[in-house]
């Protein structure tokens, strides 16, 4: 029904009724084409291309091709929007994910359902987000994302400039584009890991890659303590309630393994975060003034310092679990001779 409009706009830019005829024919006798789905994110810059699976690809911004979803996200000027989304505001997405379609049905009826593959894609470019959280740690985030075809005549016969976004449940306070560049070895390596997980072992992971990513967002030490523990939580608890903290310190030691100084001081780290979550929770708030000494000899650091490093730690924790592809089974683990991260 809105044949005519575009047939009269590609008259005027082509400047020939001939062409534009021609365009329409070529239009409506194309079954199927060449696309790709692609997805602005925030948090991952890269200097070139990076391919994080066989099919998913990360890429700089400025090696999309050109369309009018693009231009819209680089010529908007952030700086100029209303503060309502912090950060956000001020800084487009540096780089996309991006997975090519060929053969991509073109012509389809209202009716037709949407294609699974391209479900399963979305699921797939959620989790390769998730999992580039552990890389620094950084955030990293959905900005947008469009379907493209690569014929250009074929992206005009389209309506309008598409474009979908997904809530930001926690806006950060800091510029996500100031995290360096993405070591791209790790990048797939932390990707790849992720997908191949399984069963419980993967919903388990997943959880504690969601709160790492909310703790490295949160404003507030507190929050950022009670969201780190959460993942330890995660990855670590037995289904008992017994000694908790003791349980997830030497556990994450133990399965990060190290030289005994690393381990001491990991445990350490944990525990510490602990003594903050636990003010969190019967006070309400961390006192601003709350400094805490990791080990006997060392200077104190403040309880933000304390929990920054808790969720590098975190970070390892994560990072060790996907290298095994596992999660130990923690009855077997705590009496077991080993070195850690085996």
């Amino acid at each position: 029904m809105f044949v005519g409009q575009k047939l009269v706009l590609q008259l005027l830019e082509l400047g020939s009724s001939e062409k534009a005829i021609q365009w329409l024919d070529k239009v409506l006798h194309t079954s199927e084409a060449d696309g790709q789905m692609i997805t602005l994110i925030r948090g991952a810059p890269v200097t070139t291309s990076v391919d994080l699976t066989s099919r998913l690809r990360l890429v700089p911004l400025s090696d999309l091709p050109d369309s009018p979803q693009k231009r819209r996200m680089t010529s908007f000027d952030f700086s100029q929007r209303p503060s309502v989304a912090g950060m956000l505001d001020w800084e487009p997405p540096s780089s996309a994910l991006v997975i090519s379609y060929p053969k991509h049905p073109f012509l389809v009826g209202q009716e037709d359902p949407v294609a699974g593959d391209y479900i399963a894609d979305s699921d797939l470019v959620s989790d390769a987000i998730l999992a580039l959280t552990i890389v620094g740690p950084r955030i990293v985030i959905h900005a947008v994302n469009w379907f493209s075809f690569d014929d250009p005549d074929l992206e005009a016969a389209r309506l309008g400039v598409s474009l979908s976004s997904r809530n930001v449940e926690v806006i950060p306070n800091r510029r996500l584009e100031a995290f360096p560049p993405l070591d791209a070895a790790m990048a797939q390596q932390a990707v790849e890991a992720f997908i191949s997980l399984k069963g419980s072992a993967k919903e388990k992971v997943r959880i504690a890659l969601s709160r790492l990513r909310l703790a490295l967002s949160r404003h507030s030490t507190g929050d950022k303590a009670l969201e780190v523990a959460i993942a330890f939580e995660t990855l670590l608890e037995d289904g008992g309630n017994a000694e908790m903290t003791h349980k997830i310190k030497v556990r994450t030691a133990r399965l990060i393994g190290g030289s005994p100084a690393e381990r001491e001081r990991n445990a350490a780290i944990v525990g510490k975060t602990y003594e903050v979550r636990s003010a969190v929770v019967h006070k309400g708030h961390v006192d601003p003034s709350m400094s805490l000494r990791l080990r006997q000899g060392e200077a104190k650091v403040s309880a933000e310092s304390v929990v920054a490093l808790a969720m590098e730690v975190c970070a390892k924790l994560i990072w060790t679990i996907l290298r095994r592809q596992n999660i130990p089974v923690w009855t077997s683990f705590d009496v077991a001779e080993h070195t850690g991260g085996e």
